[in-house]
């Protein structure tokens, strides 16, 4: 769910120059399972606060939790003019204990900061494709506009290969696509229609604009269209 003030053209200025003097979060923590290196959350803080707090920005990131054990983050941009920006992504933890709480948390945020920066990790391939103007609601293309640069949306050349940070990423995606009623295979299988990397191949950013993308209309009706046509075996 996105949110928005009634006017965001000083925002998407101040962030546009924000933008610009950011640079790709650093790679610090451990993947035990590949015995690869990715930004963790401070390390995607650190990389965005700076430039945004420098051009009048604030970022806050708030988590509720509903009687179904459905973790929510709200991401918000708040420019100095009163301008705002938000959106919200929410999962179930797989495990309804404090540290499948607090995982789910981090990784929301996590997706969250990056996305809502337009922030790619420095293991970013420079092969991915831009989202289409069209697909963006109207706030967000206002931003993207004038931001100069568009956040990337999907991950390069389709392969076989599964991007590194699957292995952390891979359950709690899995209950954000089961929460929206999205079958993994119908979207995947999407994505390969769209030559473009399947989920498990996209690194977490790219994973982060997927879903934005699938909130809108464009993509929600791109994923119907397909689910439809492969149920009527075209």
């Amino acid at each position: 769910m996105i949110t928005q003030s009634p006017t965001i053209g000083e925002l998407a200025k101040a962030l546009a120059k924000a933008q610009g003097a950011m640079t790709s979060a650093k790679k610090s923590a451990v993947n035990p399972h590949f015995k690869s290196k990715y930004a963790d959350l401070a390390e995607v803080i650190d990389s965005i606060r700076k430039p945004l707090s420098d051009n009048g920005i604030a970022f806050t990131q708030l988590n509720t939790t509903d009687e179904t054990g459905t973790v929510s983050v709200t991401t918000m941009l708040m420019h100095e003019s009163g301008e705002f920006i938000g959106s919200t992504f929410s999962a179930k933890p797989q495990q309804a204990n404090v540290q499948g709480y607090g995982s789910t948390i981090t990784y929301l945020r996590r997706y969250s900061a990056m996305a809502i920066a337009g922030l790619a990790s420095d293991d970013d391939d420079g092969q991915a494709a831009s989202m289409p103007q069209a697909s963006l609601p109207a706030g967000a293309r206002d931003v993207q506009q004038a931001a100069s640069r568009t956040a990337k949306a999907f991950n390069g050349t389709a392969s076989n290969v599964e991007h590194s940070s699957w292995s952390v990423d891979k359950a709690p995606f899995l209950e954000l696509l089961s929460e929206m009623g999205i079958n993994y295979d119908h979207l995947a299988g999407l994505c390969e229609k769209m030559n473009r990397a399947r989920p498990s191949q996209m690194e977490t950013v790219n994973r982060a604009n997927l879903i934005a993308w699938l909130r809108t209309p464009a993509g929600n009706n791109a994923l119907t269209d397909y689910v439809n046509a492969v149920e009527n075996g075209n």
